[in-house]
């Protein structure tokens, strides 16, 4: 029916794989399937085998486009501000997402008018939000090419929020017009990663008044030098600092115990209670304030009394 690949008669095979090597478990429609290694290898989902690059699946795209688009948030995201929706919207891409692309979450600020293209920040050689977030690789998001390193030569992506407010790899943007990259490693920050940071953060650009009287805008936390879907529990990123400097303590010959004295970045928690407070207020009120990483900001709402047994 189609054109395919044909294996050369005079080929040798490297491995012949008929049998799963080890146990699998997939998760498929709520219902895990279990395959056990030594079984018959099998597909793990049905699909309909349509060839890539081929009439028959471009027409398929097509008509599935079609009806995804009524629920498409890119089509919904240009209405945010109509009579008939009136809904503010900060639109959190994680950075190094994989699993729900930067690139989309992107898109959708675009169609929403919430990444600017044509106000020009001085602080960051003349770039608008938009070209920031091209220029420093956000929406590429991939830390394998690299564009940045660490100090053992891994790559690593650039942080343009901030949040931990290191000054350490908060160097200035090039003039517009330059590529964006920087020689060796940056300093540690306080979040224990070894990456640049924009300054001031693209937040106090991307973030702001909308027409409706809220606020609305685009924002770009950064959880993991390799980028990472959602960001880490509270508590977690503590607990990895917290690590990190026993470690080190132990390895120089010093007393650990003296990093449990110490207060450490949390951006789990930040996230969390940054978000809680805008929607709290109905998307009327967002701040980025140093206390959210510990959870001990003035207006934190007590905790319930316990439920009686």
């Amino acid at each position: 029916k189609h054109r395919a690949c044909e294996v050369k008669a005079d080929a040798n095979p490297l491995f012949d794989v008929d049998q799963f090597e080890q146990n699998i478990t997939f998760h498929h429609r709520s219902a895990p399937l279990y395959f056990g290694k030594g079984q018959p290898l099998a597909p793990l989902a049905e699909g309909m085998g349509l060839h890539r690059a081929r009439p028959e699946l471009r027409r398929f795209l097509g008509f599935a486009q079609m009806v995804l688009d009524p629920a498409d948030p890119a089509i919904w995201a240009k209405h945010f501000a109509d009579a008939d929706i009136q809904t503010h919207a900060i639109v959190l891409n994680t950075t190094g997402d994989m699993n729900v692309p930067v690139s989309t979450g992107s898109a959708i600020g675009r169609a929403a008018g919430l990444l600017d293209w044509k106000k020009k920040i001085p602080e960051w050689g003349g770039r608008t939000v938009l070209q920031v977030v091209n220029d420093t690789y956000i929406n590429e998001a991939v830390d394998k090419i690299p564009r940045f390193v660490d100090s053992k030569g891994v790559g690593v992506l650039f942080d343009v929020e901030n949040l931990s407010a290191s000054t350490e790899g908060a160097l200035p943007l090039p003039p517009l017009g330059q590529k964006v990259q920087f020689s060796g490693a940056a300093p540690r920050g306080k979040d224990g990663f070894e990456v640049y940071r924009l300054d001031p953060p693209l937040r106090t650009h991307a973030i702001g008044p909308d027409k409706i009287g809220g606020i609305s805008g685009t924002f770009y936390p950064f959880v993991e030098p390799g980028g990472k879907h959602g960001f880490w529990d509270s508590g977690q990123h503590t607990d990895f600092l917290l690590k990190q400097c026993r470690d080190e303590a132990t390895t120089a010959g010093t007393d650990p115990a003296v990093c449990d004295s110490k207060t450490w970045f949390d951006h789990g928690t930040l996230i969390m209670h940054a978000v809680a407070k805008y929607l709290a207020s109905g998307g009327k009120v967002w701040s980025v304030e140093a206390c959210m990483s510990q959870g001990d900001c003035g207006d934190v709402m007590a905790p319930p009394a316990p439920r009686p047994d």
